[in-house]
């Protein structure tokens, strides 16, 4: 399972919903369903959007078997407020999401969350 240490950068209040910018750096391993990450991390009660952007670090081993060296990406699923490293599958083209075996220790990115 992977968790997440959380960096706060900036935040601000925009009409009725706040702004959350914010660098994420993982630890373990992904799992094929996710990995928990609450909107009250960010001291928001839900997330409106969450804007993820690319991958700012590769990971501490820079070996084919970590997520970030081998083309690994992270979605946010809304509904059960979780992260989830995917990868395009090169043969088929397919998205194919991460088993527990992909390290993702030290892999860093930075997300804007909007919310409430």
């Amino acid at each position: 399972m992977a968790t997440f240490t959380t960096t706060i950068v900036h935040e601000t209040v925009f009409g009725n919903k706040r702004v959350v910018t914010a660098d994420i750096v993982a630890a373990g391993n992904a799992t094929a369903v996710g990995d928990a990450y609450a909107p009250s991390v960010l001291g928001l009660k839900g997330f409106d959007i969450v804007l993820i952007g690319s991958p700012m670090t590769l990971s501490s081993t820079a070996t084919a078997t970590t997520a970030e060296d081998v083309g690994y990406h992270i979605v946010y699923d809304y509904v059960n407020e979780k992260f989830i490293y995917i990868m395009a599958d090169g043969d088929s083209g397919a998205h194919v999401v991460t088993g527990g075996s992909v390290q993702v220790a030290n892999t860093t990115f930075r997300i804007m969350a909007i919310g409430f």
